[in-house]
């Protein structure tokens, strides 16, 4: 598909706007299109030839493959946060409910995890029926949590969770190291593992899909950001690809607008800032604006892992890949004791007759990667390991091609090539997060990288939240 009418050309930019948005993910496309359908004039700023972000989706020999999400919660969900907050802007989005909600491999068992948290209960107890009343305790406290969290945070139980690890907070409920397993092995949906991910965070993520719904998008996750993006043009916003922000201007300690690569400047009276957050504040802006305090707690912050991903277009290989998809670990142990997974989404609605698109996942934790020279032995293991699970399944393989951490961060900015923003630790999560407002008058952040939270549903609820503070400023 080509970008180039949903871009303005940059010799037909208006001289001014109300808000610049810098950044075309999800957050910053929500927060742009709320204030465009309040009558404000809205550009946004995407130095990628294509909105979405990490929330995209690309074709390859017929194949189509998403580039990172694929799974949304309450997407689908007219009665949830997210699913009110895209009601109000009429998209066509059609959306899949997932059920089940994944499958868990481990070793050669497979645990299937309902979409309804009622019927996992029962899975859970049939499997662990000594800890049948601490799981049945759990799930009406993850409940309890996502129910009660944004509306009152002092609530005990927020209270008593905020700054602890999921791991420690299993302990208050159970005994049994392999339960804590099963319970933690979607971890890989935050980025870190149950001993060092926020207890908050993963009740928040596990929540969204038990109580809100978990949702595929049918034509892939490109068909949310496109159609955010022609909301937004028929609202009378602009969108300018291709083009890369490299200053936020600056006039008294207050954003005056954006400076592009090639030495354009465009004004705005606002400027929201969709993007990496240290890009944001270390490279964006003259770093006389900001007090040596704020400096210090930023760079306090750590980045989340990055991804290496496969993706292989398989022919003829659809019977083999039938239940393959989901997590895979060796053991229980591996669960807890390791910050690895490997995760398997094979699909063929969006493939040519008989023929699979086959995306695997893993882990990057670790910065010191040349990915130029080890790239494509990277991919190799990769693929050994999955002949492994599979066998017989690389004879299949018709096309391949694979995205490392340097992939992310070209396409993305995101420092280090990060996934999922900020690790996801208690000491980064709920009220420590950035706020969405920064010490810079008119200038605010929305996305993964602020409040509320990371993943599509939380970059929703941000771009929404941000929209909202902006005009109840003016």
């Amino acid at each position: 598909m080509s970008y180039k009418g949903y871009s303005v050309p940059a010799s037909k930019l208006k001289t001014s706007y109300d808000v610049i948005v810098i950044g075309a993910g999800i957050g910053g496309l929500i927060c742009a299109n709320f204030l465009a359908k309040n009558g404000y004039s809205v550009l946004i700023v995407e130095q990628h030839y294509k909105p979405g972000g990490l929330c995209s989706s690309f074709r390859r020999e017929g194949f189509t493959f998403d580039a990172g999400a694929h799974l949304f919660g309450g997407i689908g969900n007219p009665r949830s946060l997210t699913g009110t907050i895209l009601s109000r802007l009429d998209l066509n989005l059609d959306v899949i409910p997932q059920n089940p909600l994944d499958l868990v491999h481990i070793g050669n068992e497979t645990i299937t995890i309902p979409a309804d948290s009622g019927k996992y209960v029962s899975v859970l107890q049939d499997m662990f029926p000594k800890e049948a009343g601490g799981i049945a305790r759990f799930f009406e406290d993850l409940s309890v949590i996502n129910k009660t969290k944004a509306a009152n945070p002092d609530h005990d139980l927020v209270k008593s969770y905020e700054m602890t690890t999921y791991y420690r907070m299993l302990g208050d409920y159970f005994t049994d190291e392999n339960l804590k397993a099963v319970l933690s092995a979607q971890w890989g949906y935050l980025g870190l593992p149950a001993k060092k991910v926020s207890a908050l965070t993963m009740c928040l993520m596990l929540g969204s899909y038990f109580l809100d719904g978990a949702f595929v998008i049918r034509g892939g996750s490109q068909r949310l950001p496109d159609q955010l993006a022609e909301h937004l043009l028929g609202l009378g916003g602009q969108i300018l690809l291709a083009h890369e922000a490299t200053h936020i201007l600056t006039d008294d300690d207050r954003a005056t607008g954006v400076k592009l690569k090639g030495r354009q400047t465009v004004k705005g009276r606002c400027v929201v800032s969709n993007v990496d957050a240290k890009q944001t504040f270390l490279k964006l802006l003259p770093r006389t604006c900001l007090k040596e305090d704020f400096v210090m707690n930023l760079l306090g912050y750590k980045e989340s892992c990055s991804m290496f991903v496969t993706f292989l277009g398989l022919k003829g290989a659809n019977k083999l890949v039938e239940g393959i998809n989901g997590w895979h670990f060796e053991s229980y142990s591996d669960i807890l004791a390791q910050e690895d997974f490997f995760l398997l989404l094979a699909s063929t609605g969006d493939s040519p007759k008989g023929q699979c698109a086959l995306r695997i996942l893993v882990p990057i934790f670790d910065s010191g990667h040349n990915w130029q020279e080890e790239k494509k032995a990277f991919e190799n293991g990769i693929v050994s390991r999955l002949e492994k699970r599979c066998p017989g399944l690389g004879d299949k393989i018709v096309y391949r091609e694979s995205a490392s951490p340097a992939t992310y961060y070209r396409y993305t900015r995101n420092s280090r090539g990060a996934a999922y923003g900020w690790a996801l630790t208690p000491e980064a999560q709920g009220r420590f997060r950035l706020d969405n407002r920064t010490p810079i008058r008119n200038l605010f952040l929305t996305g993964h990288w602020t409040k509320p939270g990371t993943g599509v549903a939380s970059a929703i609820h941000s771009g929404f939240l941000t929209a909202v503070q902006i005009m109840g400023k003016d």
